[in-house]
């Protein structure tokens, strides 16, 4: 009978949500400057002791080749670090970003994050880094002038360099 079934668990090492001993913060807000200039809000989906697999969001200015407007994107980063209270974190990502204006140019950004974490206590932390990539162009113009002088951005590249620092709960 169902009821006399055990309950299902996640894939071992991985915690849904729940910290048991994870060290990885379950939310985190970061501040971008450069071709990315805004906001990135972010969620822990599945972590362990030192990965965590993370949904992450963007509104601000995008300011790249394929357009420069106001913008929005979302994505998913794998994070991984050597552990500690001071610890260097590697983030590797793909997120999907939408110009709303100049073209509405939309891209596929694969992009790594390397940064420096501090934590204080057991659940608060600030860090400090760099998000480096590409984005490589999907739909819409690269600009936003009239039909018949503008470019797709479909099949373009752009590079994509911006810093950040933010807040880890």
């Amino acid at each position: 009978r169902a009821q006399d079934l055990p309950p299902p668990e996640a894939a071992p090492g991985l915690q849904w949500f729940e910290p048991n001993g994870s060290r990885e913060p379950l939310l985190g807000l970061d501040l971008l400057v450069g071709q990315q200039t805004g906001i990135r809000p972010s969620l822990a989906v599945f972590r362990n002791e030192r990965s965590a697999w993370i949904v992450e969001g963007f509104y601000g200015a995008l300011l790249t080749r394929l357009g420069e407007s106001e913008g929005a994107g979302v994505g998913v980063r794998w994070q991984t670090t050597r552990g500690g209270r001071d610890s260097v974190t590697f983030g590797p990502g793909v997120d999907l970003m939408f110009n709303f204006r100049d073209g509405q140019a939309t891209f596929l950004a694969p992009t790594v994050d390397l940064a420096w974490r501090r934590d204080f206590g057991d659940r608060v932390g600030c860090v400090l880094g760099m998000n480096v990539g590409l984005g490589v162009g999907l739909s819409g113009y690269t600009d936003g002038r009239r039909r018949w002088e503008r470019d797709s951005a479909a099949g373009q590249v752009t590079p994509l360099i911006s810093v950040f620092g933010g807040l880890r709960f």
